[in-house]
């Protein structure tokens, strides 16, 4: 039995995700709580990738990363979170964002809008097995199916800074630092 399945059953009223390979700051789950307080049925952080998620849209590695539907797609939300669809999260347009796709790794929500989704509620879409290609991550299925399954809407609050752990903790300016890499400027 899987922890998110244990915690329904322990009679939890909200879930939350915190990556353990990552740097949270230590007032988080204050700043969550008083989201979802004031009314958010989830509230999230983003957290730096951990390489370079190579759309159209991420012109470099190791960005945090946060999606939200363009404004002509709002009302009737598309079955998949294509990037056609999708505006990348960008600081300049506030410190509170709805946001409609984005990572787990720092995420709580409402526990209820799992009783909207069909199980599994966590699975990987494969293209390509042969080359492990997936269409998107788990987790930002899961993001993108509390929205448009179970009509979360997703405050992402870009006031909490997270660093995603490796050799060196990946922050918001780690990337800036292969901008002479060929593979940058293709």
């Amino acid at each position: 039995m899987d922890g998110v399945e244990r915690a329904m059953e322990w009679g939890a009223t909200h879930i939350c995700f915190l990556g353990g390979d990552q740097l949270h700051p230590t007032d988080i789950l204050i700043k969550f709580y008083k989201h979802i307080k004031s009314g958010w049925s989830a509230v999230s952080a983003m957290v730096p990738c951990r390489g370079w998620i190579k759309t159209d849209l991420t012109p470099k590695p190791f960005m945090k990363i946060a999606y939200k539907l363009k404004p002509e797609y709002q009302k009737e939300p598309p079955a998949t979170p294509k990037t056609e669809y999708l505006d990348l999260v960008k600081r300049e347009d506030g410190d509170y964002q709805e946001i409609h796709v984005i990572g787990t790794g720092a995420l709580m929500f409402n526990a209820k809008l799992l009783l909207s989704l069909e199980k599994p509620w966590f699975f990987e879409t494969i293209l390509d097995r042969r080359r492990f290609e997936r269409a998107y991550t788990m987790d930002s299925t899961f993001s993108w199916r509390l929205v448009r399954e179970a009509g979360a809407r997703i405050l992402c609050d870009l006031t909490i800074d997270i660093a995603h752990m490796d050799i060196f903790p990946i922050t918001e300016d780690y990337g800036d630092r292969f901008e002479d890499w060929p593979v940058w400027k293709s």
